[in-house]
């Protein structure tokens, strides 16, 4: 479930120069959270996409960039069960769910939520 705080975050994401300032905003604070932005925006896009085949190659993107051991962008933070999924069994529906499985988690980070009200004046 979607908590108010998940959906500011995902709103602020959605914008581009909202999610250029919290970007921003987050490197001074911890680069990690950063990077979990830029995950959260490339599940957004994936989303969107409608043809099966840019869908497949936008799901393979967002594995070789932040979820295959190794990448520069590594996310470590999600369940073994939904990683086994995305990256095993190539299911790309589960997306959708690490996409709030990481919301969740940086929703509950009360340094992350103070940037969103930040954010969110400027906009």
């Amino acid at each position: 479930m979607m908590t108010d705080s998940m959906i500011r975050l995902e709103t602020l994401i959605q914008s581009d120069k909202a999610k250029q300032r919290l970007v921003q905003e987050m490197l001074a604070l911890q680069g990690d959270y950063s990077v979990k932005i830029r995950f959260c925006s490339a599940i957004e896009t994936f989303d969107a996409a409608i043809d099966p085949n840019e869908r497949e190659a936008l799901a393979q993107t967002i594995i070789q960039t932040f979820l295959a051991h190794g990448c520069l962008f590594y996310i470590s933070s999600l369940s073994d069960a939904r990683y086994n999924a995305i990256v095993v069994q190539n299911n790309y529906n589960q997306l959708l769910d690490a996409k709030r499985e990481v919301l969740q988690e940086l929703s509950q980070v009360p340094e992350v939520m103070q940037i969103v009200n930040y954010v969110e004046t400027l906009d």
